[in-house]
């Protein structure tokens, strides 16, 4: 028996750090308009403070089931490895005594990274008379201070959308650990910690079962992309059975926020008829939510005591209704696949199409009279319409141009003018009308498929009509290369990029031009053979 002497020299104890916080926030916001400090309070609420209707909801959830089976206990734990200022586990302990079975021994245990709230957990579970050292504070992801320790129950409210980037490599470590470590499953994205605490708690459950609930926000139930660590998370969850069901809260719960929450009831032994089923209850209507005379905060709504026993009434009955769907663990699964198609175009050149690439910012840029000469090629090759053939489109309008079009005039009339039609021959991107040119020269041919560039085999250089291009090295050896050839088979420079410079030299010939052409792949180019001449071919 604690003296009450003692028990508030314990409790002066316990306290001290969170009364000198008190003191330094009341001297720091004493000069604070009444709204600022309401809403500063209102957030700490939020973030320590879980509303008693949602953890009352939560307990009848988890113990009302079982109540047959908790007659007959004579001793069980409960765990909160978020557990703030203790609630979850002193609201849990009550429900059992006062409705289940008032000679059971319940042992509460806790964790919790925060000195305030940890101190007045402390204090609350000292008069309550609980044992104060079975709450510990720490990070309950990182340092598992009741290791070895399991739990029938556990219960907690993990905060929405907190990192773990500061215990990134301890985390990290344990999940490469493989098994042995709680982690094994996967790892959600660094910003958002929640679904690491499923993982937490599932460490600590008997094999011989025990049942979690777990607060979150929608996005543990879809974010990750396939194969991505959520979805491993998830995925561990179902092909386990162990996800039981999943209860979708009204909105304006919480005091600091608005949005969605749902219930996760996480066990491990399932009764026969769950078993390879989970079930989803909607209790986000105004069936389910009774209206605050008086806002606090974001809260605007609770969830009375006859609107509690209706959800849990619909959980125990297991029945297909409006506001509960059943589906097998299965139905949830599936499997990302990537389909990547030729990108092919058609150009009915309509005439609302062509006044919307007339006014597209692109065309206004055009220097002079290009925009109006645009127009009216377009016009012209308007009466051919439609064009099946990207290739023969653009060269078309290449053709009725004084001007040659720019790379970024052409991929704006294909996003402009191009219908996607399977039955169009596809979009070549090696076609020499379409490939970038830089410094006078081509780069290397590349293909579209499905609007993202796929690498194809390089072509070194386009076909000269009547030309023949020749190197020569010191050593005397000369190679050439004949029209219509892309490289000369013997070339020792087979396999350069397209040309980096180019230089050209007055000629009395309007036909010949010496260039220079620097090879990417050095080691392969033999010495000295770093010009080659350009001349028209004789028949």
């Amino acid at each position: 028996m604690i003296l009450p002497f003692t028990l508030l020299r314990r409790l002066d104890c316990v306290l001290a750090p969170s009364r000198e916080a008190v003191r330094k926030a009341a001297e720091k916001y004493k000069s604070t308009p009444a709204q600022t400090r309401d809403a500063l309070l209102k957030k700490a609420a939020g973030q320590f403070y879980t509303p008693r209707d949602i953890i009352r909801l939560m307990v009848k959830l988890v113990f009302e089931p079982d109540r047959a089976k908790l007659a007959k206990e004579k001793l069980i734990a409960i765990y909160d490895p978020a557990c703030g200022t203790g609630g979850m586990l002193t609201i849990a302990k009550e429900h059992l005594l006062g409705a289940v079975n008032a000679n059971l021994d319940v042992y509460l245990c806790g964790q919790e990274i925060n000195e305030k709230t940890d101190a007045v957990a402390k204090a609350d579970m000292l008069m309550k008379g609980e044992d104060p050292e079975n709450i510990k504070r720490e990070n309950t992801l990182s340092h598992d201070l009741l290791p070895g320790k399991q739990f029938n129950y556990m219960l907690s409210n993990p905060p929405f959308g907190k990192d773990w980037k500061n215990i990134r490599e301890e985390i990290e470590a344990e999940h490469a650990g493989g098994a042995a470590g709680r982690y094994a499953p996967g790892l959600p994205d660094v910003g958002d910690g929640a679904m690491l605490f499923p993982l937490r708690k599932l460490s600590k459950l008997p094999p011989q079962g025990g049942k979690i609930a777990i607060i979150f926000n929608g996005s543990p139930l879809f974010n990750g992309d396939g194969g991505s660590g959520p979805t491993n998370i998830r995925k561990h969850l179902l092909e386990n059975d162990w996800l039981d069901a999943i209860v979708a809260m009204p909105n304006d719960l919480f005091y600091n926020t608005g949005i969605a929450t749902y219930i996760w009831l996480i066990n491990n032994r399932k009764p026969k008829e769950r078993r390879g089923k989970v079930q989803l209850i909607n209790a986000n209507s105004e069936e389910f939510a009774t209206k605050l005379r008086i806002n606090l905060g974001a809260k605007r709504v609770e969830i009375s005591e006859d609107q509690s026993a209706s959800i849990l009434g619909i959980y125990e009955s297991f029945e297909e209704i409006k506001v509960s769907k059943i589906f097998d663990t299965t139905d949830f699964g599936y499997t990302k696949v990537s389909v990547e198609r030729p990108l092919r175009l058609r150009y009915d050149l309509t005439p609302e199409q062509r006044q919307a690439l007339r006014v597209d910012a692109a065309v206004l840029k055009l220097k002079d009279d290009r925009g109006d000469q645009l127009a009216a090629a377009l016009d012209s090759l308007a009466r051919q319409a439609p064009w099946n053939d990207d290739a023969k489109f653009f060269a078309a309008l290449t053709k009725a141009l004084p001007w040659k079009l720019p790379a970024s005039l052409v991929k704006t009339i294909r996003a402009t003018l191009g219908v996607h039609d399977e039955n169009a021959e596809p979009v070549r991107a090696s076609s020499p009308l379409l490939r970038k040119e830089r410094r006078g020269w081509p780069q290397a041919g590349r293909g579209v498929v499905s609007g993202r560039r796929a690498q194809k085999p390089m072509m070194l250089l386009n076909p000269i009509p009547n030309c023949e291009i020749t190197r020569t090295c010191r050593s005397g050896r000369t190679l050439t290369n004949t029209s219509g050839a892309r490289c000369c088979r013997m070339c020792p420079m087979r396999g350069w990029t397209a040309a980096r410079t180019r230089r050209a030299t007055k000629s009395t010939s309007p036909n010949t031009s010496t260039n220079t052409r620097r090879c990417a792949q050095q080691p392969r180019v033999p010495p000295n053979c770093s010009s080659w001449t350009r001349k028209p071919k004789t028949f």
